[in-house]
């Protein structure tokens, strides 16, 4: 881990004030009595035994805020891979002529249903076809109108969501 400020750690010295402070102060008490003989009898309750607590807090909290200004982060490195791809954009009708049957390895099926396999089996491949892994691919449907479903995306798992629908 490494930090973007380490100067911030500098803002440390200020820890030695606080504490001086906070002993310096000590248990004085902030009312004025004509006579402190009775109260040297009284032991003194929890919050006073507890009272160093918040000077251990006040300085917990101005260390936690000093490590967050100098903004830790873990390291990461930035890598670019270069690749031969293509950027496409598949088109296909969505038209009501699309609903028709088809015969496709023996069985009638619509029209649109064997453009779904096709496509799909165009983008992952199959024992045939190498897939489209570094290919920017996106989807456009038409019927009267184009309508972009899809931009050309690296990651096809969307794509292919989009094409099932």
């Amino acid at each position: 881990m490494n930090f973007e400020s380490p100067f911030a750690f500098l803002l440390l010295l200020i820890i030695p004030i606080v504490v001086l402070l906070a002993v310096r102060r000590g248990n004085k008490s902030h009312i004025a009595f004509s006579s402190l003989h009775q109260l040297n009898k009284v032991k003194p309750s929890l919050r006073m035994r507890l009272r160093f607590l918040l000077v251990l807090l006040r300085v917990a909290c101005i260390v936690f805020i000093i490590i967050a200004i100098a903004r830790p982060r873990k390291g990461s490195s930035e890598s670019k891979v270069y690749t031969k791809g293509v950027a496409m954009q598949l088109v296909v009708d969505c038209s009501s002529s699309m609903e028709e049957q088809m015969g496709s390895g023996g069985r009638a099926v619509p029209r649109i249903e064997v453009v779904k396999e096709v496509i799909t089996e165009f983008i992952d491949g199959n024992k045939d076809l190498e897939g489209r892994d570094h290919d920017l691919v996106g989807l456009i449907t038409f019927a009267r109108y184009a309508d972009t479903i899809c931009p050309a995306v690296l990651k096809h798992d969307a794509l292919l969501g989009f094409i099932k629908k």
